[in-house]
């Protein structure tokens, strides 16, 4: 696993671009400098002026439209199996991985903007030219430098304000690097010695989802990658994505995007669905 290819996209922007509603299995900042945008979530509509920071995790499902231009931001989106495994810091990681009832996606950053913005700056400089042993490790130790500034600035936002790596901690990374492995929840809760129903209490209390929510979550939203950036088939995508059952996969498919695999495909083929897996804020 390379540090080096943590970052999937990274720029600074002067431009504004709306956005269809969509999801996509990345970590995201929108780091707002001027202007205003309009970001729409599954439950709440938020508007984004100057001097803002927006997390977005791999399931929230979001549309973007420009209120006021200019509309200056900086964005990136991470891979986050390696922002995972290279940070490896609950508190820092809770901005992406935890989803309580109170959490809010934008962060006031009104007394740090400038610091924000010159990390963001020094992100883009490494990852666009430096090709040595140390890119990988640099990108690192500054995304760490941004998520610490945030979490001192806006402690009282954070989800999770300890480093203890709790049980919810431990299962939700387990469950995010064994997804497309025929995994039970069962037999997650009794190989940490808790019931099912406590299990479910904790997890969904911690990160806003229940771990069967959790899983298929993470399923569906690698299948969808899949099928927007390769050629295989239907049943090849489920059978990857950890699905036992093609029909299964289909169901849960079209329950949660309002359309089958194939149309959807079809669709983005077509131009008519957003086919990338990322936005650019």
């Amino acid at each position: 696993m390379s540090q080096s290819q943590i970052i999937t996209d990274i720029a600074y922007s002067e431009h504004g671009v709306n956005y269809k509603k969509h999801a996509h299995n990345y970590y995201e900042m929108i780091v707002v400098l001027k202007g205003v945008c309009r970001i729409e979530f599954k439950n709440k509509t938020v508007d984004v002026g100057a001097d803002s920071l927006v997390f977005i995790n791999c399931f929230e499902e979001h549309s973007t439209v420009v209120l006021q231009e200019p509309y200056v931001r900086y964005y990136v989106t991470m891979d986050p199996r390696k922002v995972d495994y290279y940070i490896h810091d609950a508190r820092l990681l809770s901005v992406f991985k935890n989803r309580p009832a109170t959490f809010e996606n934008v962060f006031d950053i009104a007394g740090i903007s400038g610091r924000i913005a010159h990390i963001m700056s020094m992100l883009i400089q490494e990852q666009r030219n430096y090709e040595d042993e140390y890119k990988g490790e640099y990108i690192v130790l500054l995304l760490r430098m941004l998520l610490i500034n945030i979490y001192r600035n806006n402690y009282a936002q954070i989800p999770h304000k300890s480093n203890d790596k709790s049980l919810v901690y431990e299962i939700q990374s387990y469950i995010d690097q064994h997804f497309r492995e025929p995994l039970l929840i069962s037999d997650i809760a009794r190989d940490n010695f808790i019931s099912p129903h406590y299990l479910s209490h904790c997890f969904r209390d911690q990160t806003g989802y229940s771990p069967k929510q959790y899983l298929m979550l993470n399923r569906l939203i690698y299948a969808k990658e899949l099928l927007l950036s390769s050629d295989l088939t239907v049943t090849e995508i489920a059978a990857r994505a950890g699905f036992s059952d093609t029909n299964n996969f289909i169901k849960h498919f079209k329950k949660h995007y309002n359309s089958t695999p194939r149309s959807l495909r079809k669709a983005s083929e077509l131009g008519d669905a957003q086919s990338g897996v990322y936005s650019r804020g």
